[in-house]
């Protein structure tokens, strides 16, 4: 896939400052990402682009896309995604806490997204040193949101 192409229409709607219209195309993209291209066959550049788009800030509706998305590559492994040696973690759980924040993210409407958000988080919680790591680069309504209070 080559990035330009895939992101010209992404780009001229943030120029715009259409946040519904970018969001849409993100989440357009998201679906031809996991459905037409394969995680497989994208590139470090593609996934890099691709994850400084998020979070999104409107669309509740493509959230479940655009996010079950994101925590495919993360559950799959995804070397782009997660970074080297998992350097993208914070910034990846910094994406999905700000999704909740600004109710992108609801589990009224996404049960399913937000029990596999969960996981993600419970299975990250294992490893208290990592966890640890990932909550000292988070801001701290983040941390809160996380600690349950």
């Amino acid at each position: 896939v080559e990035s330009k192409n895939v992101y010209e229409a992404v780009v001229s709607t943030q120029s715009t400052g259409n946040m519904s219209a970018t969001e849409n195309c993100i989440s357009a993209i998201s679906k031809i990402f996991k459905h037409i291209i394969g995680q497989d066959n994208l590139d470090e550049a593609t996934v890099m682009t691709w994850l400084s788009w998020l979070p999104i800030q409107e669309d509740d509706e493509e959230s479940v896309h655009i996010y079950g998305f994101l925590l495919d590559l993360v559950e799959s492994k995804n070397v782009y995604a997660l970074g080297k040696n998992s350097e993208n973690l914070p910034d990846i759980i910094k994406i999905l806490t700000e999704g909740i924040i600004n109710k992108t993210i609801k589990s009224d409407d996404h049960p399913e997204l937000m029990t596999r958000i969960q996981a993600f988080i419970l299975s990250l919680q294992k490893n208290e040193g990592l966890w640890s790591a990932i909550l000292d680069k988070l801001p701290e309504t983040h941390k809160v949101l996380l600690s349950g209070q």
